[in-house]
């Protein structure tokens, strides 16, 4: 879609938004989830909230220790430590659960 459309879209959205509720912050997010195609309210993220941070914390957390365990690791299994890395980072979660599971015996 070109450009135009998403400043039309924009325009329309602002003063349609701007009437009916004046937080420019609901506004920017609405029209990003709608660019993206995703079908996310403001509202409906804050209800989640209270659930998504603790797991957002855990995954960090997991993905930081999983590292730091690959980093000071000898011997991988499937030998490449590259790929392990890639595979906990872009994994997200499942990724540093994967490589606890499949890392091998400690040395």
């Amino acid at each position: 879609m070109s450009r135009k459309y998403w400043r039309n879209k924009v325009e329309r959205n602002y003063k349609k938004r701007i009437e009916e509720e004046p937080s420019p912050c609901y506004f920017c997010h609405d029209v990003l989830c709608e660019m993206l195609g995703m079908g996310i309210k403001m509202d409906e993220l804050i209800k989640y909230l209270p659930l998504l941070i603790p797991i957002a914390l855990l995954q960090i957390g997991l993905q930081l220790a999983a590292i730091i365990n690959l980093v000071r690791r000898n011997k991988v299994r499937f030998g490449n430590k590259y790929i392990w890395a890639i595979i906990i980072l872009f994994g997200s979660l499942v990724g540093a659960i994967v490589y606890f599971i499949l890392r091998g015996d400690e040395e």
